[in-house]
């Protein structure tokens, strides 16, 4: 889940509602959470607090980081922590291995247009 650092409605909007809908429709107890504070890059913007967000996080046992999609900053580092958290849990470790690629479609033949001008069924 994703708030903007800037904005604290959007934190309030997570808190109140976004959070209490994945808990509410998540399938698989097990799921990780990541909180991820966006807009990094705008420090001198800030309206909520990486020790607010992060306490909340806590709280809720989600992993979280800050990061900015503008300069990359911990963008990738928000993709790390949570595969590496995934890959130890042991159930979803083994959904992950069994889980099975997409079978890509066979090509779709046309049917075969008729030599003559006229079609008999």
């Amino acid at each position: 889940m994703v708030y903007d650092v800037t904005r604290p409605e959007t934190f309030t909007h997570l808190t109140d509602m976004w959070s209490k809908e994945v808990e509410q429709y998540s399938t698989n107890q097990d799921c990780i959470k990541i909180l991820a504070g966006n807009k990094l890059d705008k420090e001198s913007e800030r309206k909520v607090t990486k020790e607010e967000a992060s306490a909340y996080a806590k709280a809720k046992g989600y992993l979280f980081v800050e990061c900015s999609a503008k300069t990359r900053e911990n963008v990738e580092k928000c993709f790390q922590d949570l595969s590496g958290k995934i890959l130890q849990v042991p159930n979803l470790a083994e959904q992950a291995k069994n889980t099975s690629k997409p079978q890509p479609k066979p090509p779709q033949t046309a049917p075969p247009k008729p030599d003559g001008c006229c079609t008999i069924q």
